[in-house]
């Protein structure tokens, strides 16, 4: 068991004093702060009489100090202590922590919490230790999902896009890449046989590139997609490099499947297991 902070024989003591913690909008935690979407939190208030857990909390972030979390059902103020309990993958960290920020945001309150009390698994989950290789890949993916959306926060048609761009994107990966692991392989514009995930790639424009079939008989062709937005319609379907445009993602699915049956390297050849 770990108490953070200034290390006294094999406990860590929190350097701090409650009344340096009043000021709620001096927000204290120190260290790098990440994203943990595997994550769940429960907390319960510390005090008189019965506490009940609360389930209904999301993680905001996590660092060596502390945390934040959202939640519509607890009423907390500053310098309440609270218990808490996180669990990854089976897995449970357990502690105690004082609130040192509250705000309101989007219809719920988000405190902030300094850690007390946490045992060492919190180190490992905070190392990246705990998670799988998938777990760590949609984790670095909804960094970047986050690090977009903060950076379109201020553009309603940017924020909107971007949503819509990713959803697309994000069909089209495990689309092609289930068609890989069902055996397809096809020829690429170079006329290499690869897996169709391998023939992906980012494009220019924020969406994705894959070869495509010629007209007639033509040679392959590496083209784009990404989502089209209209200002004052919104949503306005899926537009390819060419100018030719689908009006739904299932439609836009179902030409790159088209594309890559036409591309496949022979019609009963799947890949060897």
């Amino acid at each position: 068991m770990y108490i953070w902070g200034e290390k006294t024989a094999n406990v860590y003591i929190w350097p701090h004093r409650e009344q340096d913690l009043s000021d709620s909008s001096d927000n204290r935690r120190q260290g790098r702060r990440v994203s943990a979407p595997f994550v769940d939190i429960r907390v319960r208030k510390r005090g008189l009489g019965i506490n009940r857990w609360t389930d209904e909390c999301s993680l905001a972030d996590l660092s060596s100090s502390g945390l934040s979390f959202f939640s519509a059902a607890l009423q907390l103020e500053t310098l309440d202590k609270v218990d808490l309990e996180l669990t990854v993958e089976g897995r449970q960290v357990s502690g105690s922590a004082i609130v040192c920020h509250s705000s309101f945001h989007h219809g719920q309150r988000k405190y902030g919490l300094l850690f007390i009390q946490a045992d060492a698994e919190l180190e490992n989950l905070l190392s990246g230790q705990v998670f799988s290789t998938g777990e760590v890949r949609h984790l670095g993916e909804e960094l970047a999902e986050q690090f977009m959306r903060e950076r379109s926060a201020n553009n309603e048609n940017s924020a909107r896009w971007l949503r819509a761009n990713q959803l697309m994107l994000d069909a089209v990966r495990a689309m092609v890449s289930r068609l890989g692991d069902l055996g397809l392989l096809i020829y690429d514009e170079h006329g290499q046989e690869v897996r169709p995930a391998d023939a992906l790639a980012a494009s220019d424009d924020g969406g994705v590139s894959f070869p495509c079939p010629g007209t007639e008989g033509g040679k392959t062709l590496r083209v784009s997609v990404a989502a089209a937005w209209n200002t004052d319609t919104g949503a306005d379907g899926y537009i390819l490099s060419t100018g030719q445009s689908f009006a739904s993602l299932l439609e836009l699915l179902d030409f790159i499947c088209s594309c890559f049956g036409r591309l496949a390297s022979a019609p009963n050849k799947t890949l060897a297991r």
